[in-house]
């Protein structure tokens, strides 16, 4: 009895868009103003 598995090629779809991301550079920060006073805020 031949199974098919159910799902989808993850890896595939992964790379799919990790390449579209890369080539609008979705996720890239913007280059920051280095002369402002640096701080950090801690929440609990």
């Amino acid at each position: 009895m031949n199974v098919k598995k159910a799902g989808y090629d993850f890896n595939a779809i992964e790379k799919k868009w990790q390449q579209f991301w890369e080539e609008r550079k979705t996720f890239k920060a913007k280059d920051c103003d280095d002369s402002r006073p640096k701080y950090y805020v801690l929440d609990m």
